[in-house]
């Protein structure tokens, strides 16, 4: 090494070449750090996918089961959930200290089970909405469906 810098430091090659050297190990390191920001926010962004696919399939479904209802035609619902999701990780007990499961692609621990957030209230908007009798069918439905009292449910006419 000492022979490389003798033979350099005489030459006007060394200054370049030694800030090049120093520019790729910053690339590197930088590039590293990149990618852990980066794992962080692809799992923020999954986890609103996951819950906004779990908020839309459950007002879809609300939906269905709210036209089936005699008389009812169009029909718009809003759900809200109380916070986001609870995720459950593998764990070995069998040791004397809880040692996390590593999946096998990275170092992050292996999840076993998503527990989506509860149901907070839901509003729905649909033709004869106005009428008491369908607002209590809807809301009697909807409660008895979701377990949730009638106060977090909210039904209007178009």
């Amino acid at each position: 090494m000492n022979k490389i810098m003798d033979a350099l430091s005489g030459k006007k090659l060394f200054w370049p070449i030694l800030l090049g050297v120093l520019g790729v190990v910053f690339l590197l390191i930088g590039g590293e750090w990149a990618q852990a920001d980066n794992t962080q926010s692809d799992t923020s962004s999954e986890e609103y996918l996951s819950v906004r696919f779990y908020t839309k399939e459950l007002e879809d479904r609300i939906e269905s089961l709210c036209r089936e209802i005699h008389g009812i035609g169009e029909v718009h619902v809003l759900l809200t959930l109380e916070g986001g999701s609870e995720y459950v990780y593998a764990e070995n007990l069998s040791a004397s200290f809880t040692d996390r499961y590593m999946s096998k692609n990275s170092d992050a621990p292996l999840m076993v089970q998503e527990i989506y957030p509860k149901i907070r209230g839901i509003a729905v908007v649909c033709s004869r909405g106005d009428d008491s009798a369908v607002q209590l069918m809807i809301t009697e439905l909807l409660g008895a469906a979701f377990g949730i009292p009638s106060s977090r449910i909210y039904v209007a006419g178009t």
